[in-house]
């Protein structure tokens, strides 16, 4: 602990501590944790030749800089992880051949500029997980990324409100950038949507492809790749003339989006509807098949949600989840067409959950044709919205088939039928 102690010459392999102990025998040490609120001397790595794992965490208020100097000589390194430190430089983890996992966390470091030397990057043949959360560095160019021969994990989060796709100290992916072959799993979050969703980052860590972005440009081709793969989608301040997310951003029939099971936009105001099919009656397939939960908040311009032709086996087939908040133009799910050409729709048929709010347009939630497809919905949230008529649009007579458990409508202005 943080009192002196000795230890005996003996042959230590794995060692916590908060102080190090100077005097002790680092010959056969393969594990190193060291949580402190001190600074720390690049001299104790000199005998640590034999170290696999190495975890140094400042845990004081303040970062504390660290000396990178003698990482050099940990050449057997295969995992180093860095918390709340200000590195001189990172130039070390070219001469660390068999690093597979690199984590830095809270830290300050000048930039990636000393790796984009191709030749030393493609040295780094066993780096298989990059990580850097809320990292501050000079220059955040990541085209270097797609160099990592072996790269099979990212994941780069920071939550600075400020991101600008026009911005210089933004993180950069160039229309030049490609997704390394090998990468199975990312998770990159630029800026924040909500401020509740800084407390998040666990949760958005867990998926296995996960975007977020504050700034999303539809021209920048590296981000669009990432978005195409992605479990997790969430995008706010659409830019570039995009009236609709499908087909003018993604499109309808290259297996875009398909694995999607979380989206999420927010802030877009060029965006009219979610996806517009009207264009493309020969061409519309399966389309969100794997989409769980959608949430759109704040997107003056949306009017609906599908235009145009549906699926034959019908939308948001596996939907549970579906909130939408402060859409001041949006009057209903679906155009009037798609509703009643599809007397026996599967519309909605795992929803189990919807909470709508600030629509003020909104005149009824489901129509009777899709609401005899709704067996699983349990909860239903209505608030703030005005021009609400009924719940169930009185198209053709029908009884409604739902169980619901929790029905809660705030300050109704008229009558609900």
């Amino acid at each position: 602990l943080e009192k002196d102690a000795t230890l005996e010459q003996i042959s230590v392999r794995y060692l916590w501590c908060v102080k190090f102990p100077n005097d002790l025998d680092c010959s056969s040490l393969e594990f190193l944790c060291i949580k402190t609120k001190l600074e720390i001397s690049d001299q104790i790595f000199r005998r640590m030749e034999n170290l696999r794992v190495m975890y140094l965490d400042n845990g004081g208020w303040h970062k504390l800089p660290l000396s990178t100097m003698t990482f050099k000589t940990l050449k057997n390194l295969r995992c180093l992880i860095l918390s709340n430190w200000v590195l001189s430089d990172i130039s070390f983890i070219s001469d660390m051949k068999k690093l597979e996992c690199l984590a830095l966390s809270d830290c300050y470091l000048p930039s990636f500029l000393e790796l984009q030397n191709d030749g030393v990057v493609a040295q780094l043949t066993n780096l298989k997980s990059l990580m850097l959360y809320k990292c501050d560095m000079e220059t955040n160019n990541f085209d270097v990324v797609r160099r990592i021969p072996r790269l099979e994990e990212l994941c780069i989060i920071n939550r600075q409100q400020e991101w600008d796709v026009y911005n210089e100290n933004t993180i950069k992916f160039s229309n030049t950038f490609s997704v390394p072959q090998e990468l199975q799993w990312y998770t990159i979050k630029l800026g924040s949507l909500r401020q509740d969703d800084e407390d998040d980052d666990a949760n958005f860590i867990s998926h296995k492809r996960t975007l977020l972005l504050s700034c999303f440009h539809i021209s920048n081709k590296a981000i669009k790749d990432l978005a195409k793969k992605a479990k997790v989608l969430s995008i706010a301040n659409t830019q570039g003339g995009a009236k609709n997310i499908i087909p003018d951003i993604f499109q309808l029939e290259k297996g875009d989006i398909h694995e999607l099971n979380k989206l999420e936009i927010c802030n877009s105001k060029e965006i009219e509807c979610l996806v517009d099919t009207s264009n493309h009656l020969s061409e519309v397939g399966i389309l969100f098949s794997e989409l769980l939960k959608l949430k759109i908040c704040k997107m003056d311009q949306l009017r609906v949600l599908w235009h145009g032709c549906i699926p034959p086996s019908g939308p948001f087939e596996k939907l549970e989840k579906l909130h939408l908040s402060n859409c001041a133009q949006l009057t209903s799910f679906f155009t009037h067409a798609i509703v009643q050409s599809h007397v026996q729709s599967t519309i909605f048929q795992n929803l189990q959950e919807v909470i709508i709010s600030g629509c003020r347009e909104l005149k009824y939630v489901f129509s009777a044709n899709t609401v005899r497809g709704l067996p699983q919905l349990k909860v239903l949230k209505i608030k703030d919205c005005n021009q609400l008529d009924q719940i169930v649009e009185d198209i053709v007579p029908s009884t409604p088939d739902m169980n619901l458990s929790l029905i809660h409508i705030s300050e109704p202005t008229r009558p609900l039928y």
